[in-house]
């Protein structure tokens, strides 16, 4: 990437960003919280029991809505009419890439977080259930959080390469991707799963469980977790780059 990042001239880029269509913005987003809070208030009324299951309603919401936006994140990119002007900005390419990551990844992210916060704190405030509401911090929640960053990466990276219909053909390419990554960490992990061990002859099952458990870290938690998120953004600089050039 470019040596030099002027903050103030990224911070001037992100100012421009989130002003460019606020109107609808603010509109969609008031709808959103508008359904959450009343699906928020009716669950911890009526279902007081039930207000743990509140959160994969608000998980299901951050992905949807927070894959769609980070979709069209340079929708201006691939307007015929506005390509031209956003390619021209006085702002670098990294600029333009960590701008728009920023303003769709971590503060799409905590501000929906926060919100969901609050509605699950109502929620608990109207069922007279606050001894559920430290709930809302376990950390499977704080995981589902950081798979979002993980998949929003991915999408994008669909944002800058594909000029139409993103989300629809990310999410194809991501469940391509999810299967072929299955399937290697199948192919990796089998030769060593308990059901083989009569082919290792005295190897101990508790070595082999080891070793196996060895793999999906590097897989999975290095690999995926680790590194697969920061590779994604730099294969979009180079995409961005070359939509510069």
């Amino acid at each position: 990437m470019e040596k030099r990042i002027d903050i103030n001239r990224m911070f001037s880029f992100i100012k421009r960003q989130s002003l460019l269509n606020a109107n609808a913005t603010i509109i969609g987003a008031l709808a959103i919280i508008g359904a959450l809070f009343f699906i928020s208030g009716l669950v911890g009324y009526f279902y007081p029991q039930s207000v743990t299951k509140l959160k994969p309603v608000y998980f299901g919401t951050l992905y949807i809505y927070g894959l769609i936006r980070t979709s069209n994140v340079f929708s201006e990119l691939h307007n015929p009419q506005r390509g031209y002007a956003f390619l021209t900005l006085p702002v670098s390419t990294a600029e333009k890439l960590w701008g728009s990551w920023i303003l769709s990844a971590p503060v799409f992210t905590f501000l929906f977080s926060g919100i969901c916060i609050v509605l699950y704190f109502l929620a608990c405030i109207i069922g007279g259930r606050m001894d559920a509401f430290h709930k809302i911090f376990d950390l499977d929640n704080l995981r589902g959080v950081g798979f979002f960053l993980i998949m929003q990466s991915v999408f994008f990276l669909g944002a800058v390469y594909f000029k139409k219909n993103n989300f629809m053909k990310t999410v194809a390419v991501f469940f391509l991707f999810w299967l072929v990554n299955v399937a290697y960490i199948r192919l990796l992990t089998w030769p060593f799963g308990m059901n083989n061990t009569h082919i290792y002859g005295n190897i101990n099952n508790v070595d082999i469980i080891k070793f196996k458990d060895m793999m999906l870290f590097w897989v999975k938690d290095v690999g995926l977790c680790g590194l697969f998120a920061p590779f994604m953004l730099l294969v979009s600089y180079f995409r961005l780059k070359e939509r510069q050039i």
